[in-house]
């Protein structure tokens, strides 16, 4: 978290892969096979796109949270 984030890879159907430091691209790119779970998936995807749409910032704490609330 923060500016010292880690780097992540997002493997592409097309192209080569993202590479990202933004969170918020990351929770964009899952997508689960488990009906059940990507349900959740999305849900958080919502209030990462929210807070992003809201504040400009703070996805990932937004997303964290809502993690810590579902579990």
């Amino acid at each position: 978290m923060g500016p010292k984030g880690r780097t992540a890879i997002i493997e592409q159907s097309w192209g080569s892969p993202k590479v990202t430091k933004d969170r918020f691209t990351v929770a964009k790119s899952i997508d689960l096979k488990d009906t059940y779970k990507n349900i959740g998936a999305k849900l958080v995807q919502d209030v990462a796109n929210n807070t992003n749409e809201e504040a400009g910032d703070g996805t990932t704490t937004a997303t964290v949270l809502a993690r810590s609330i579902v579990k």
